[in-house]
């Protein structure tokens, strides 16, 4: 018979798919890139490969909250089928041209942002107190049978957290172009998102940091 924890874990995890209806693709991400927005959210998934790297799907979250609840997903009840070592996100700033339309705004871009950022530190300070105990000889609560932690597969990594400037975007794309590495967020933006560029912008942020920071190569 399962556990009250057990029961309350597949509750959630229940919730968390239908929310979370992409990444199709059976390879979990190794990189995920985020334009966030305060109305929509696009997400791109990088998988690292021998031969190098590709971006192997994207998806908008609409409310953006909602990829704020895929997120806490990913990172705190299911990491047996993998874990990102990377979020990258598109950093918001107030341009003075812009301010006096943003009169009596709560602002929700930043304040989705911070929910981002909030969850990778919880999701790193756990990885740290792992660390820790193994240093000391000792086992976490999270180990133990029935434990979240209790499969040495789901042993939680740390994630390198990334800001980018929005203005990477135009000069990344033409890298792209003259480096002939195709979008595969452009054609789900046509057919799923009404052309949207949010998993677009998302996409480009990915790969920015990908071929700059990372040295890396796309696949052939």
């Amino acid at each position: 018979m399962p556990t009250r924890r057990a029961t309350k874990r597949a509750q959630v995890q229940e919730h968390l798919e239908k929310v979370w209806s992409r990444p199709k693709e059976d390879a979990f991400p190794d990189l995920i890139a985020i334009d966030p927005g305060d109305r929509w959210t696009g997400v791109a998934f990088f998988k690292e490969s021998e031969d190098g790297w590709e971006c192997i799907d994207a998806q908008e979250f609409e409310p953006p909250q909602s990829f704020e609840d895929a997120l806490a997903g990913l990172l705190m009840l299911d990491r047996s089928d993998g874990q990102p070592t990377t979020v990258v996100y598109e950093k918001w700033r107030l341009y003075a041209d812009h301010a006096q339309e943003k009169t009596g705004s709560e602002f929700e871009t930043s304040q989705h942002i911070g929910v981002i950022k909030y969850l990778v530190r919880i999701h790193n300070e756990h990885v740290q107190r792992h660390d820790a105990a193994e240093d000391q000889g000792k086992m976490m609560l999270c180990e133990q049978q029935g434990g979240q932690c209790a499969d040495p597969n789901d042993r939680p990594k740390f994630i390198n957290l990334v800001k980018q400037p929005a203005d990477i975007k135009k000069p990344t794309r033409g890298i792209l172009n003259k480096k002939k590495i195709k979008s595969i967020a452009r054609p789900i933006a046509r057919e799923y998102f009404n052309n949207r560029d949010h998993v677009v912008d998302a996409e480009l942020h990915g790969w920015k940091y990908i071929l700059d920071t990372l040295k890396g190569k796309a696949a052939p």
